[in-house]
């Protein structure tokens, strides 16, 4: 699986994202642009009694972390720039159609400082931001 190559919505950090898991044990996938050192926190949440998770997985298909949709956030260090899938899962025990909210939030960026002189190679993904302080 290559998480660039899945036709799931793009999340965008501090923009909550809300839906609904189909047939109680339905799944959604969304994709989350990160940057090499990004932190984030991810929390989801269920209608009142019902039951769901959600996982991360990386550029891979490589399960990265997961959390149950409570609404407490989980901290997530990436290490590669790059897509990421972000899905969420509803439990056969739910019975019926659960809405779910999804909120992933910007808490570390790392920023690319170049030395007068210097010179930096980095491939630009979707969530990296250029921004030129200062040229002389």
């Amino acid at each position: 699986m290559n998480a660039g190559n899945v036709g799931a919505p793009a999340i965008t950090p501090d923009v909550p994202v809300t839906g609904m898991l189909m047939n109680s044990n339905g799944a959604q996938l969304h994709r989350l642009d990160a940057s090499a050192g990004d932190t984030m926190s991810i929390s989801a949440s269920v209608d009142a009694g019902m039951v769901a998770t959600w996982r991360l997985f990386n550029t891979e298909g490589v399960l990265i972390s997961s959390g149950v949709a409570d609404g407490n956030a989980s901290s997530v260090a990436f290490s590669a720039s790059g897509p990421y899938l972000l899905a969420i899962d509803g439990a056969m025990s739910n019975g019926q159609n659960v809405n779910y909210s999804l909120s992933v939030t910007l808490d570390n960026h790392t920023d690319f400082l170049i030395a007068p002189g210097g010179a930096l190679q980095h491939t630009m993904h979707a969530a990296d931001r250029l921004a030129v302080n200062e040229i002389k």
